[in-house]
């Protein structure tokens, strides 16, 4: 039997490098099943379980999605705020110090570069002062939590730059919040 050659469709994109020439994923089984478990998973709960789940959010200073994404995720509540070096400078103080003073029930730790002086006012509503330099930080971070007897799922890091991703990341924290997202809505 001769080969021949499948039929080009010239409305469509040609595909990119590595693709198998399937069809695309919207059209597949697998892309239905996708769109299918998506809305099961992120369908409204109970009214008790999604206003205690907004509490909760509310609490450590999160949306109500970002506290569901993390919790069905990681299967973990947040109950922790790493703030990393460098936060406390960069955002208005008017926003910090609101933001800060509407966490309850949360454990805040502020991270500190140990050459860095910090008005003590920020420093009192911190549950832990962390000094640490970069390169240590990820490793204290997760010994500070265990000291407090949290696991690092139990923890999220606000930062400014895409190192404190990495040290997120590194200290098996997770969720990343950028500091002008968090701060935007104080």
């Amino acid at each position: 039997m001769p080969y021949v050659a499948p039929r080009v469709d010239l409305e469509r994109p040609l595909p990119s490098i590595g693709h198998n020439g399937g069809p695309p994923f919207e059209q597949t089984f697998r892309g239905f099943a996708w769109r299918k478990a998506h809305a099961k998973a992120w369908r409204t709960p109970p009214r008790e379980i999604a206003l205690a789940r907004l509490a909760r959010a509310e609490r450590i200073g999160l949306t109500y999605r970002d506290y569901q994404s993390v919790l069905m995720d990681r299967g973990v509540n947040l109950s922790a705020v790493v703030l990393a070096p460098g936060v406390l400078k960069a955002m208005p103080k008017a926003a910090v110090r609101e933001k800060l003073a509407a966490i309850r029930g949360a454990t805040l730790f502020v991270c500190l570069d140990p050459r860095d002086l910090v008005d003590a006012d920020w420093l009192v509503t911190a549950s832990e002062v962390i000094r640490a330099s970069r390169a240590d930080l990820a490793a204290v971070i997760v010994e500070a939590l265990s000291d407090r007897l949290l696991p690092p799922l139990a923890a999220f890091l606000v930062g400014t730059s895409d190192a404190d991703r990495a040290i997120a990341e590194m200290a098996g924290l997770p969720l990343y919040k950028p500091a002008a997202e968090y701060f935007a809505g104080a």
